[in-house]
């Protein structure tokens, strides 16, 4: 039995690749939380505070800190952008679990679309979790 044409495998023509909908839908939906967040923080300062670098290290302030220039952290804020990108992922996969009716063209690329957005915000979280892999050598 054959697979439909938008499940199949690319074979490494770059073309192909270049051309295959899942690719440009995982990519789209990269673009979109990382617009989104950069849409909603900016926003709302006083419920998300503002990230700040001291001392070689990234902490979040509250907006109030913040104007004050008295840079300590701020967990609830921290917690906050935590939060949202929380929601960034388990809104996609609820999506992807409860999508299942309509153009299998259409929901595969839906699918697809939500796993990048999935897949940026669990990045973010690893890289607040884990600042020392993510940042850059420093001498």
């Amino acid at each position: 039995m054959q697979r439909p044409e938008y499940l199949s495998k690319p074979d490494g023509n770059i073309v192909q690749l270049l051309s295959d909908s899942r690719m440009w839908s995982t990519a789209g939906g990269a673009i979109l939380t990382a617009f989104a967040e950069k849409q909603i923080i900016p926003l709302n300062r006083k419920f998300f505070g503002w990230a700040v670098e001291v001392k070689g290290q990234n902490i979040i302030v509250s907006d109030d800190d913040y104007q004050k220039k008295n840079f300590v952290p701020n967990q609830q804020s921290a917690m906050n952008r935590t939060l949202l990108r929380v929601a960034f992922i388990v809104a996609p996969i609820a999506v992807i679990e409860f999508t299942k009716s309509g153009d299998p063209r259409f929901i595969a690329n839906l699918q697809y679309v939500m796993l990048g957005v999935a897949s940026v915000a669990l990045a973010r979280i690893l890289q607040d979790a884990f600042p020392v892999l993510v940042a850059p050598a420093r001498k």
